[in-house]
């Protein structure tokens, strides 16, 4: 394809050609009419005319040339303008059936996440109360004024693991005469301990350990007189356990099985925490 500038050049040597036959022909035929020499004039007039149309011509030819070439060049502008269209947006990324099965991924992910929380959770509660403490709850009033009808309570299991029990403590443990079911009471006494309950010469009712009236400063009031005289041997490995509301309680005095052996013992009450909240001593 022919450039602006060859083009020019070519129109300018076509239009050179052209006023050089125009004025060869010109000049043979002012020799051939010298007569005409008048008119030479003229010739000379035309010649310079020629000479100004050629001008006039080669000033138009570099003229249009420049302007095709400004046109070319702008358009060629224009084109690379044109090229240079706005980048398009990328869509937007739509959910699909892929994003939606992520989401419910994560939702079931989370699920298993919460199971396994409850899962250790209720493990560790399992260990705790087979291995660590005992929550008990008293029905009865026989403990009454240091453990109310209802109350719940904690025993720690491992107190007895590396100590034995001792008098005055509160243990929990499994009923003699029916192992299902669960007491709570006091020790009051020992392996090997001689417990007897009988009036003292003002017909107070006291309990006597090996010959001497046992301190009981938890009891909520004096014991009823008794009808006989009331002698308790207390066997190894076992303990003779009452409630501190004596005139109100089942316990060792009334039992066919009267005494708790040592490894029926569940563990030594520590506090309660309902209906109140109490260290027990």
């Amino acid at each position: 394809m022919a450039t602006p500038s060859n083009k020019y050049q070519a129109d300018t040597e076509a239009m050179h050609n052209t006023i050089s036959r125009t004025t060869h022909a010109a000049s043979n035929e002012a020799a051939h009419e010298p007569k005409r020499e008048l008119r030479h004039g003229r010739v000379s007039e035309r010649m310079r005319s020629g000479e100004l149309d050629l001008d006039l011509a080669l000033e138009h030819n570099a003229s249009s040339a420049s302007s095709d070439a400004h046109f070319t060049y702008a358009s060629d502008a224009l084109n690379v303008n044109d090229n240079k269209t706005p980048a398009k947006k990328k869509p937007s990324k739509q959910k699909t059936s892929g994003d939606t099965g992520e989401s419910g991924g994560h939702f079931w992910s989370e699920v298993l996440s919460y199971i396994k929380i409850l899962v250790l959770a209720a493990v560790i509660a399992f260990l705790c109360n087979t291995f660590i403490i005992v929550n008990a709850e008293v029905p009865t009033g026989s403990m009454r004024d240091t453990i109310m009808e209802q109350d719940r309570l904690i025993g720690f299991r491992l107190s007895y693991k590396f100590s034995d029990p001792q008098r005055g403590d509160i243990i929990i443990f499994k009923f003699p005469d029916d192992e299902t079911e669960t007491y709570v009471k006091r020790i009051i006494g020992l392996p090997g301990d001689m417990i007897e309950i009988m009036p003292d010469g003002d017909g107070v009712v006291h309990v006597y350990v090996n010959g001497r009236i046992l301190d009981e400063p938890y009891i909520r009031e004096p014991m009823a007189a008794v009808s006989d005289y009331q002698r308790y041997i207390v066997p190894e490995g076992h303990y003779f356990a009452m409630g501190d509301n004596r005139n109100s309680s089942l316990d060792s005095r009334y039992w066919d099985n009267k005494y708790i052996a040592r490894d029926k013992i569940l563990a030594k009450a520590v506090f309660k925490y309902y209906k109140e909240f109490k260290i027990l001593k």
